[in-house]
């Protein structure tokens, strides 16, 4: 079985990552065209480094720019899952010889489930479902070297007390001046979906959030927002049960 296929673009290159269990538990493979899919590499890759097949890595996500090719995903080898990632500064011909575990706390200690990525520059920037805490929170970890190194402490994006709520499904968007997250947050009753922002690389983030549904109702639930930054305007889109069903709801923050 390969599932899970995610896609990143840039001009004529083309990137595609999933998961595969040929070898027996799933990895994660990438294949790339450079002629906007007319033709592909003859050989795919395979990202994680453990041994092939013998845990599972999981839920790939991909971003691209000119400098780097990244690729976060959760793995188990330890134990308990865990965030790691592998990048290529030549156009996803080659990667790094050993993925990097991203966050910081003990291998294998807690869940880390769920990656967003994003690129810019050389500069990679990771969100994640956290279970240290308890109840899932979002962190964030950097690397500033095209995912050779990350920063050697991680940071929780949500507010409020650590573990109080659920804080689920982020993604992430980095741009020249800043990195985005959004991401749905059950402090209230029901999901509503929050939006930060950080200024210096996922250092500190706002505090308060921007709360981007603006119903009243407390137990409906907006859950899996979709994120795109121009400028300094967050455009987010969600699905949202307020009426009943779903519907789509967008917003944006000024």
């Amino acid at each position: 079985d390969s599932t899970l296929p995610r896609l990143a673009c840039l001009d004529d290159q083309i990137w595609v990552v999933w998961q595969d269990d040929r070898d027996g538990a799933s990895d994660i493979r990438l294949n790339r065209s450079a002629d906007a899919g007319a033709t592909w590499l003859g050989a795919d890759q395979r990202l994680d480094t453990d041994s092939p097949g013998t845990t599972d890595s999981l839920r790939p996500r991909i971003a691209a720019s000119p400098a780097v090719v990244a690729v976060a995903w959760a793995d188990d080898r330890d134990g308990a899952y865990d965030i790691r990632a592998n990048a290529s500064t030549d156009g996803g011909l080659a990667f790094l010889a050993a993925d990097r575990r991203v966050e910081t706390d003990a291998p294998g200690e807690d869940d880390s489930t769920r990656p967003d990525v994003a690129v810019h520059g050389d500069r990679i920037h990771v969100v994640w479902e956290d279970e240290r805490f308890g109840l899932p929170n979002v962190f964030h970890n950097v690397s500033l070297d095209a995912g050779a190194s990350w920063g050697l402490v991680d940071g929780r994006v949500n507010t409020g007390g650590p573990g109080a709520a659920r804080a689920i499904q982020p993604v992430v968007v980095a741009t020249s001046a800043a990195v985005h997250v959004a991401w749905a947050d059950d402090r209230e009753g029901g999901f509503d979906v929050l939006v930060s922002r950080s200024d210096d690389h996922g250092a500190t983030w706002q505090d308060p959030e921007v709360r981007t549904n603006t119903d009243l109702e407390p137990g409906a639930d907006a859950l899996a927002p979709s994120l795109v930054v121009t400028g300094d305007e967050a455009r987010v889109v969600w699905y949202d049960d307020r009426h009943g069903g779903t519907d789509i709801f967008f917003n944006r923050t000024d």
